[in-house]
């Protein structure tokens, strides 16, 4: 049990502290791993938080929540900032609000960008680029990710 009040670990339905009642679900953070290119799940009281339990490397801080950018959304993404198309293909992209996160990178993304974006263009050049966009190096990330 968790007192998001006081932020402790309790066996007990109320804090025994606070006295406010505790929740079943401990919170999480989100790490990110240079290394292993992928981030990592630590409870926010587990003992090894801060290092990779794949390698053993330190990690840093990324986020509350995060979920996996398929290849069609990266695809998009890279064209909407006039990037080369498929040019993160390899790269491990993660999503978390408004906020990507390519190998570890951030990059926010203004709702503007997609109130501006011309769809008919958008859509011309992912059909146009789709050929070329793998799933093989995102099958490897989500494997990591999953180990």
């Amino acid at each position: 049990m968790w007192c998001k009040n006081c932020n402790i670990d309790t066996n007990e339905s109320t804090c025994p502290i606070c006295g406010e009642n505790t929740v079943e679900d401990l919170p999480v953070e989100i790490y990110w791993c240079s290394k292993c290119k992928t981030p990592i799940i630590h409870l926010i009281n587990h003992p090894h938080k801060g290092s990779c339990p794949i390698c053993g490397e330190k990690t840093k801080y990324m986020a509350a929540d995060i979920r996996p950018v398929f290849p069609e959304e990266r695809l998009l993404i890279e064209i909407l900032l006039g990037k080369e198309p498929n040019e993160w293909v390899e790269k491990s992209v993660w999503a978390a609000n408004s906020r990507y996160y390519i190998d570890g990178k951030s990059i926010a993304l203004s709702s503007e960008l997609f109130q501006t974006a011309d769809t008919d263009q958008l859509a011309k050049k992912l059909d146009e680029y789709k050929i070329d966009n793998s799933y093989t190096f995102f099958n490897h990330h989500i494997k990591n990710f999953i180990k």
